[in-house]
């Protein structure tokens, strides 16, 4: 009971932190958030796509969730701070499930195990506290939704590995597919979940080629992969074929800022770098 307690403050915390004079602070719009109103008044006069090219590129699903508040409150800076402040709160209550869950699944006896509840709640409450996700859930930069789909992503993906009965892995199969995907449309640093998912997602199944009996694993994980394929496939679809129909636009951003670039290094790579 003083856990659940401790939870409920946690999150009154995060709510205060992330809420509080949100009409008033910040007064005004960032150029990159002005910039989001620009592309929502283009999806106001019916152009919708997963990319919007305005700003060397940019992802498209939070400029979908600041139209739906615009919408409904009307044109201003807080309409679209409120809308970074509750992914911000979601985001928290998702580090106490992920930090949790980490804990449960990876602890070495039972006696670690009963620590999970403690120790996701000081993950959460830092996060709750934290400077940095303070000040980027009251700006409304759409690199806020990396740690709620990252979060979300990851802990679908141990639910996945940790359900007693197949149905359940099939329902966290199709979150985790989901979720990872629509990761894509947030921001472009979050593409570096990819190789990290990847090789969590295939462990199992490389685990099983050296286990004897063969076989255990894979069968385990087969369906529920296909299922993870299935959903990832189906709503990574529209960014994918809107990169695949504007190449650039996928390296353009980070083609500019890598160490790779000519206009950056000058002929002296290794300069660079260093």
């Amino acid at each position: 009971t003083f856990q659940k307690w401790l939870f409920a403050g946690i999150l009154i915390v995060a709510i205060f932190f992330r809420l509080f004079q949100i009409v008033n602070l910040p007064g005004g719009l960032f150029p990159d958030e002005a910039a989001n109103g620009l592309d929502i008044n283009l999806m106001q006069q019916g152009h919708l796509q997963p990319f919007y090219e305005r700003g060397n590129g940019r992802e498209a699903l939070f400029f979908y969730m600041l139209w739906g508040s615009v919408e409904v409150f009307g044109k201003g800076p807080w309409q679209h701070h409120i809308v970074s402040s509750l992914v911000g709160i979601i985001s928290v209550l998702i580090c106490f499930l992920l930090t949790k869950k980490l804990w449960e699944l990876f602890a070495v006896d039972e006696g670690k195990k009963k620590q999970a509840i403690n120790i996701a709640l000081l993950a959460s409450f830092l996060m709750a506290v934290s400077s940095w996700h303070i000040v980027l859930s009251r700006t409304a930069f759409r690199a806020n939704l990396i740690p709620l789909f990252t979060g979300l992503s990851v802990y679908a993906m141990l639910c996945v590995y940790s359900s007693k009965t197949l149905a359940k892995k099939m329902v966290w199969s199709m979150i985790f597919g989901t979720a990872f995907a629509l990761g894509f449309y947030t921001y472009i640093a979050y593409r570096i979940l990819v190789p990290i998912l990847v090789v969590a997602v295939l462990w199992p199944i490389l685990v099983d080629l050296f286990a004897k009996p063969r076989g255990q694993n894979m069968r385990a994980f087969i369906l529920p992969l296909a299922i993870t394929i299935i959903s990832f496939s189906i709503f990574i679809f529209p960014i994918a074929k809107y990169f695949y129909s504007h190449p650039g636009s996928f390296v353009g951003r980070s083609g500019q800022v890598s160490v790779f670039n000519p206009e950056l290094n000058h002929g002296n790579l290794i300069g660079t770098i260093g």
